[in-house]
């Protein structure tokens, strides 16, 4: 009789300990998907604003050179 119980409380620790594990992995690649995405966000506004960046150079070039304004009185 002892010997049963102590099987069964046996195999109710290798139960617990692999509903743990599963759930730490899950928990793990949610975690990991969230920081790809996070990434994959700051990359994308990296890459808008440096193309911004270099529209914004070739319209300054188009503009010409400064000429300063003197007021006629």
């Amino acid at each position: 009789m002892g010997k049963i119980l102590f099987n069964i409380f046996i195999v109710y620790l290798i139960w617990q300990f692999l509903r743990m594990f599963f759930a730490v992995k899950k928990v793990q690649k949610g975690f990991s998907e969230q920081m790809n995405d996070l990434n994959q966000k700051v990359n994308q506004q990296n890459t808008s604003q440096n193309s911004q960046k270099a529209s914004s150079q070739k319209e300054k070039n188009d503009e010409g050179e400064y000429v300063d304004f003197e007021e006629i009185k």
